[in-house]
């Protein structure tokens, strides 16, 4: 009963919005956030984990004008355990993408805190806090639908090299190709080419749209041969 509560209490404080009875913030500049897990809503489904060995960490990139990414890394393991009789060990990488991706940080009076990854105003994830026994336990709730827009990425690609990177996309059919690196400060930046359109104007103002095969929709940057953040240009 406690723990149904503490479920309830959690889906709630999630769903109030920013400014009612709370201090908030918004995060687009590089961050990093990590708590240890007691329950996660993953596709709506709540799960009970041992919290000192589970945890979920937030990190925010900053890209200026090209956007923000937001990367979800989780590791979880549930109370209950499977058929062999061990618990059951849940981990995963997702991100998601774009100028209107930002992390929302919200602080009640009552001191429960919630972290929500956000697309403008639509909730991808959320870390959010709430008191048990006079414990404090963190929930972390993940949206079963991303909000069409975020770019959401259900994968692990930090720490690539750039082949390894290439041969991925190549074997997954990804649309478009690598480009060649450029220096960019600490960083060697490649961009994921496709097709896309340029506004051509007439010598009377008069303008038309070319289609252009080196349109970029990805940018990755790299520091000592390995991936270390990505944008996705909206």
């Amino acid at each position: 009963m406690r723990m149904f509560r503490f479920i309830l209490a959690t889906l709630l404080l999630v769903t109030i919005p920013f400014g009612v009875n709370a201090e908030e913030k918004i995060i687009k500049s590089d961050f990093k956030v990590r708590k240890n897990i007691s329950l996660s809503a993953i596709d709506g489904s709540p799960i009970l984990l041992n919290a000192n060995k589970s945890f979920a960490e937030y990190q925010v990139f900053d890209f200026g004008d090209e956007g923000t990414t937001i990367i979800l890394n989780y590791r979880l393991e549930t109370k209950e355990c499977g058929e062999d009789g061990k618990p059951v060990i849940l981990e995963n990488t997702y991100s998601w993408s774009s100028k209107r991706m930002l992390l929302g940080y919200q602080s009640q009076k009552s001191r429960e805190e919630v972290y929500a990854v956000l697309y403008g105003d639509q909730n991808c994830s959320a870390m959010a806090s709430n008191y048990v026994d006079g414990e404090m336990r963190w929930a972390l709730i993940i949206s079963s639908e991303p909000p069409q827009g975020s770019n959401f990425v259900a994968d692990n690609i930090i720490g690539l090299d750039v082949d390894a990177l290439r041969t991925k996309f190549i074997k997954e059919n990804m649309p478009g190709r690598l480009s060649e690196g450029r220096k960019m400060g600490e960083y060697m930046v490649y961009d994921m080419l496709s097709i896309g359109s340029r506004k051509r104007y007439q010598s009377n103002g008069d303008y038309y749209y070319e289609a252009n095969a080196n349109t970029p929709y990805i940018r990755f940057y790299f520091k000592n041969g390995k991936l270390e953040k990505y944008v996705f240009l909206d």
